[in-house]
């Protein structure tokens, strides 16, 4: 495993997401749109709101399996 990569990634994901959330305003916040989900068919109405809190949610579960990779990765190879 490269180190850095993984934290490369997400700093590019992070810059991407930020560059797009900037031409939102608060307008755009309150925009509503229907989603179908694959697992079951069903049609919800979300807004951006809940996109971003979205995207927040899976950042950080990745920043977290990140952090968790690198403990085992120490601890295997004798790292404190």
């Amino acid at each position: 495993m490269h180190g850095e990569f993984p934290k490369e990634l997400l700093a590019k994901a992070r810059a991407y997401a930020n560059r797009a959330v900037m031409t939102l305003d608060d307008a755009a916040m309150d925009k509503v749109f229907q989603r179908t989900r694959l697992y079951d068919g069903k049609t919800e109405e979300l807004n951006i709101r809940w996109v971003l809190y979205h995207m927040l949610e899976h950042f950080s579960g990745h920043y977290g399996q990140i952090l968790m990779l690198r403990h085992l990765y120490r601890d295997r190879n004798g790292r404190a």
